[in-house]
């Protein structure tokens, strides 16, 4: 799901008025001002529907604080697997170039990638690992 979905259902749910539906009657009651609750009679076509309703905006907040944590830690496992394998050229044109296995190339001003703490490539993000070019 979105993170503009969420935001827009979170929003929705803040502004929307406390309602209670009662399965025995059907009715659903709506709090219009504080302490004051006012019948709706629904449509015979939304009968089955209210119910569902009344059981998802009850249980809404969970269920999105539950999706924003699954979402958080898919980003983290896939942040974790991600690589990108660097290797130096080494040419007499070229010292201390390294090309990414993303498709790029990067040279430090001094040092190594070591010297400089280059952890992440800063084209893809993926975790660099320094290897041989791969034919």
């Amino acid at each position: 799901m979105k993170q503009e979905i969420m935001n827009e259902i979170k929003q929705a749910m803040e502004q929307a008025q406390k309602w209670v539906h009662d399965p025995k009657t059907n009715l659903l009651y709506v709090e219009v001002e504080p302490l004051y609750w006012k019948a709706i009679y629904p449509p015979e076509e939304m009968s089955t529907s209210i119910p569902a309703a009344c059981v998802l905006l009850q249980h809404a907040p969970a269920l999105l604080d539950e999706i924003e944590q699954l979402r958080a830690r898919v980003a983290e496992l896939e942040a974790a697997k991600k690589t990108c394998r660097w290797h130096e050229t080494n040419t007499d044109e070229y010292p201390g170039v390294y090309t990414t296995g993303c498709g790029h190339m990067f040279s430090f001003n001094e040092g190594d990638r070591a010297d400089n703490g280059a952890v992440y490539c800063q084209y893809c993000g993926g975790l660099v690992q320094e290897g041989e070019e791969e034919e």
